[in-house]
């Protein structure tokens, strides 16, 4: 009868760090807000974990035999967890992890600053470069031209080409 209780109450503990574990995946979602389909697949995860879980326990304790009263346990567990630590759980632990992505966000929104301010900067740097490079070329071959214009006079008044 021992061996069954403690079971029972080993059952109890597992439905209930379960619960616990997927209200921490719900704190996640409430502070970083996720498609559809990355909550499906959040979810297929954190159930084949929790069956593999599980898996372990009933083999490790009991043999892998299932008994009633170990799914009882892990019912109640979950349902005690549920209908009484879990709401204030994910309230205080939403509200925790909120300020604290507030808190790690002051920083982040200041180097993001910075990187724009200096991204602004290297664009104008690089747009005084090609203006500046624009007009060199432009005046090469504006001298260029000259040159060859008067060659060209030159051919026009004589009949050798100048080298």
């Amino acid at each position: 009868m021992s061996q069954e209780l403690l079971l029972f109450a080993k059952a109890f503990w597992y439905g209930s760090v379960l619960l616990m574990i997927y209200d921490i995946l719900r704190i996640f979602r409430r502070c970083i807000r996720h498609g559809w389909l990355l909550v499906a697949a959040e979810d297929i995860l954190y159930w084949t974990n929790g069956a593999i879980y599980l898996f372990a326990k009933i083999y490790r304790e009991n043999s892998g035999i299932v008994r009633g009263y170990f799914l009882l346990g892990l019912l109640a567990g979950m349902a005690l967890y549920h209908w009484g630590v879990s709401p204030g759980f994910v309230k205080a632990g939403s509200a925790a992890a909120k300020w604290f992505l507030k808190l790690v966000g002051i920083p982040l929104k200041v180097i993001k600053k910075m990187i724009k301010r200096l991204k602004f900067w290297a664009f104008r740097f690089k747009l005084l470069i090609s203006v500046k490079v624009s007009r060199q070329k432009c005046s090469k071959e504006e001298r260029y031209e000259e040159k060859t214009q008067t060659k060209k006079k030159k051919c026009r008044k004589g009949s050798k080409l100048p080298k």
